[in-house]
């Protein structure tokens, strides 16, 4: 596994801390702004299971599940081994068959430009898909 740069810890812990937020704090008690796609309100039930239903069934693909579950998987990577095989490998399968230019066009111009430059360049693209392919595939 390589090692984390200071802002992906930071990305983890932001992702982290969403996940204990609604259970330790009234929901009705605080209001999330920001963040990456829809990872808030996926928080609120099993961030995994809906991360790769939404990767492996979603009609068009998105760039952002992929990036959402590599951030997911980095944090709890054995999370995922209660979702379905069939579904595992779907999603593992459409993790790399995206190409660059999505994740480029729908996932980097959101990010801050410190995230942004970590993120930048057909290799790290194709180094988080493979990443997620294999923790996936490796689940089943």
């Amino acid at each position: 596994m390589r090692k984390l740069t200071d802002v992906q810890i930071i990305e983890l812990f932001h992702v982290a801390f969403l996940d204990v937020l609604p259970k330790r704090v009234d929901r009705r008690r605080y209001i999330l702004k920001g963040g990456v796609g829809p990872l808030p309100l996926l928080l609120r039930r099993a961030p995994f299971e809906q991360k790769v239903a939404a990767l492996a069934e979603r009609p068009e693909t998105q760039a952002r599940d992929v990036f959402d579950l590599d951030l997911l998987l980095r944090l709890r990577p054995r999370s995922v081994e209660s979702v379905e095989a069939g579904l595992l490998s779907r999603a593992a399968a459409i993790a790399l068959e995206l190409p660059y230019e999505a994740f480029r066009d729908q996932v980097l111009p959101f990010l801050e430009e410190d995230a942004r430059e970590l993120y930048e360049g057909e290799e790290a693209w194709q180094a988080m898909q493979l990443f997620v392919a294999e923790t996936l595939e490796g689940a089943r």
